[in-house]
């Protein structure tokens, strides 16, 4: 099995000599790559929300269906196990679901009497089939846009919370998610409102360092890292139910699509990478490099840079760069400098104005470029100065190694 060792300017594999002792924090020189296996991964949503004008579930089914153009079901009062579909052409149907088969195959509207913080309104837990990414976009946004035409609302107090298949995932590999979302909780947790940082629905993993040395069976990862059941930021799977998902429940709520799919394709991104293999020695922000692609790390970057900015009293110890990105505007939008090298005809990006040479080549001390990009066409790693915490994006990855800006490596 191939493992990663950071060079300079590429990565160098180095061939394991006994892949069964792997230890828990390597990473395969192959999950550095794009593959789109992530997409292939199942998952399903839960979004909270209340409806000002509706006093039943029944009532919001039938619109949903109608906007959405999706069968939608309901439970019936009463009668746990009966339940009421409603098509896009609005008919109605009744069938027995006592083993809840109809929440894999299609939307479920519930009532959820645990949300609260509104004065008028039915609040409603809406949750989807069981989806591959790659044809999820567009059904999420049908049921986004269905959600604000009947006039879906949100609250401080209401969660968005993501479930990807673990139906056939190893011991081993929820092992290794758990240690991953361990080192990127600080960054995770930066990056939602602080309504979702003290919440009692949403509290962190638990710290433990034996996760590190040897493998553990699931009963006991859900029992060690989630003492107080499924109210955690990543509420492990309990063994033996036919449902098997791993439950990201930190985002605040949400019935916008593109926050919910961005959200989403984290933790695809990031369960697709535990598969291969894990990476120790990084700091949050390496792994997120690392780990998931542009839009996501932009997105994850700019909600983290941005509550650093609006709540600056809030604990931010593990990221003190945060503070000085979020008073730094050039920082807070992440958009760099992009240059072309004449020498060598390829791009490297610069937090600073500059006519230096290219990282990678070293002949001819001359660049030509066409200055800020707001939208880059490439996804520059971002990175943290160890010397001064400016945010300054590189053309190469930085794993496990301190590095510093072009300012003060100057």
């Amino acid at each position: 099995m191939l493992h990663l060792r950071h060079a300079r300017h590429r990565f160098r594999p180095v061939l394991h000599p006994h892949p069964k002792s792997r230890p828990v924090g390597t990473l395969p020189l192959a999950a550095c790559g794009s593959t789109g296996l992530w997409a292939s991964r199942r998952f399903g949503i839960e979004l909270e929300c209340y409806i000002p004008n509706k006093s039943r579930p029944l009532d919001v089914a039938q619109d949903l269906a109608q906007l959405a153009g999706v069968h939608v079901v309901t439970r019936n009062p009463g009668n746990e196990s009966r339940r009421t579909s409603f098509s896009p052409e609005g008919h109605r149907y009744w069938f027995s679901d006592p083993k809840l088969r109809s929440c894999m195959t299609s939307w479920v509207v519930q009532e959820d009497s645990s949300l609260s913080d509104f004065d008028v309104g039915l609040p409603v837990e809406i949750s989807s089939p069981e989806l591959p990414y790659h044809q999820a976009a567009d059904r999420v946004r049908g049921m986004s846009n269905a959600l604000q035409s009947i006039d879906a609302r949100i609250t401080r107090t209401f969660g968005y919370h993501v479930h990807l298949d673990a139906r056939r995932t190893t011991s081993d590999e929820i092992q290794q998610f758990a240690v991953l979302f361990q080192k990127q909780q600080p960054l995770l947790f930066a990056a939602v409102p602080p309504s979702r940082r003290d919440n009692k629905y949403c509290l962190p993993l638990e710290q433990r360092r034996v996760l590190f040395f040897q493998q553990k069976p699931r009963w006991f990862l859900k029992r060690a890292l989630n003492p107080n059941g499924k109210n955690h930021a990543a509420n492990l799977p309990c063994q033996g139910r036919d449902c098997n998902t791993i439950e990201i429940r930190l985002h605040s709520g949400t019935v916008e699509a593109w926050k919910i799919l961005l959200w989403a394709k984290l933790f695809l991104q990031l369960f697709q990478r535990v598969s291969m293999g894990m990476i120790r020695h990084c700091s949050p922000l390496q792994l997120l490099n690392l780990l998931v692609d542009a839009d996501v790390r932009r997105h994850i970057l700019r909600r983290a840079i941005h509550f650093a900015g609006k709540f600056p009293n809030e604990d931010l110890e593990e990221l003190p760069w945060l503070r000085q990105a979020a008073a730094t505007s050039a920082d807070s939008r992440l958009d760099w400098f992009e240059y072309e090298c004449t020498s060598c005809g390829d791009w490297f990006p610069s937090e600073l104005k500059l006519m230096k040479i290219c990282r990678t080549c070293s002949t001819r001390r001359s660049v030509g470029g066409h200055g800020v990009q707001a939208i880059p066409p490439r996804g520059w790693p971002i990175n943290v100065c160890s010397s001064c915490d400016k945010l300054f994006p590189s053309k190469v990855l930085f794993c496990g190694k301190a590095c510093e800006c072009r300012t003060c490596a100057a």
